[in-house]
Parts: structure tokens; sequence; C-alpha cells
């Protein structure tokens, strides 16, 4: 008997295609990503309508990247005080793992 939070075999193979699905897309985005930097220099395109695009198929991505790890994507937080550096307390005296 397999415990209630365990997947079964199909939902793996569904996520198993999924991320490769993912993958292949990715492989896809950075072709596309280098085509386009190539036109934009050609073309003399505007830099916001680049970034733009670029924000609509990292969001399309992030989507598809949700759905399969079934959790929502977090936004980064703007604005306010940056937190103080993320350090282990030996960091920097010479210490020896």
């Amino acid at each position: 008997m397999r415990p209630h939070w365990f997947p079964d075999r199909r939902a793996l193979k569904a996520q198993a295609a999924m991320l490769e699905a993912l993958a292949r897309s990715q492989a896809a985005v950075a072709r596309m990503l280098e085509c386009a930097a190539d036109a934009a220099v050609e073309a003399k395109l505007p830099a916001a309508l680049i970034r733009q695009e670029l924000r609509v198929l990292a969001e399309a991505q992030s989507a598809m990247a949700a759905v399969v790890a079934g959790t929502a994507p977090r936004r980064p937080r703007r604005g306010g005080p940056p937190a103080p550096p993320w350090l282990h307390p030996l960091a920097g005296r010479g210490a020896k793992p």
C-alpha cells in the first residue's frame, strides 16, 4: 500500500512529460532570444520593446513551471531597505571548515 501523498505512475509520467516539454520550450526560447538579439541590432528596435517581449516569454515559462510544480511562483519584492549580507558567522575570519 502506497502513502496517500505518493503520486501514482500516470501522474509521474505526466509530470515527466511536462518537464521535458518545458526543457524543449526553454531551448526554443533561447534560440528565439538569440534571433531577436540579432534582429534588434539590425532593425534598431527600441530596448523597451525587446524588454517587454522578454518579460512576456519569462512569464509564460514561469506559468508552465508553476503548473508542473503545482505551486505559484513568488514575485520578487521591490523597494524597502536591502537585507544585510547572508554570511556564515565565521566567514572571513580565516576559519577552515
